[in-house]
C-alpha cells in the first residue's frame, strides 16, 4: 500500500492535478522522453510576456538611476568636505552609502525574481 502524494507525482511525470494536461503532453510526439509541455496551459506568471519587460526595464533604469546618482553625491560630499557642517557631511556620506549598497544588493534579486 503504497500512497503517492501530488510532489511524488511530479516526480514521477504523473499529473494527478490535471488530467487533461496529462493526457495533452504525452500525446503530442517529439522529444527524448515521448512529453512535451503545451505553454498555453502555463499560468500567466510563469510565461515571458510583456509584464516583465516592462519590470525588467524600470528595475534596470532604477538601478542606473541610483547608482549613478549615490556616487555623484560621494563624489560632490568628498570634494567640499572643508566648506559646510562636517556632521551633515557625515550624515550624508552615510546616508549614500548606505543607499548604494542597498541598490546594489538588492535590485539584481528583483531582477532575477521578475
Amino acid at each position: 500500500m503504497c500512497m503517492m502524494t501530488e510532489r511524488d507525482a511530479s516526480f514521477t511525470g504523473e499529473s494527478t492535478i490535471n488530467p487533461e494536461f496529462d493526457s495533452a503532453s504525452s500525446s503530442g510526439g517529439g522529444g527524448g522522453s515521448g512529453t512535451t509541455v503545451d505553454l498555453s496551459m502555463l499560468p500567466i506568471d510563469m510565461t515571458f510576456n510583456d509584464g516583465h519587460v516592462v519590470s525588467i526595464t524600470t528595475y534596470s533604469v532604477l538601478l542606473i538611476i541610483s547608482v549613478c546618482g549615490n556616487i555623484t553625491v560621494l563624489v560632490n560630499l568628498i570634494r567640499r568636505r572643508h566648506i559646510s557642517n562636517p556632521r551633515v557631511n557625515i550624515m550624508l556620506t552615510h546616508l549614500a552609502i548606505a543607499d548604494l549598497l542597498v541598490s546594489l544588493s538588492r535590485f539584481h534579486l528583483f531582477l532575477i525574481l521578475v
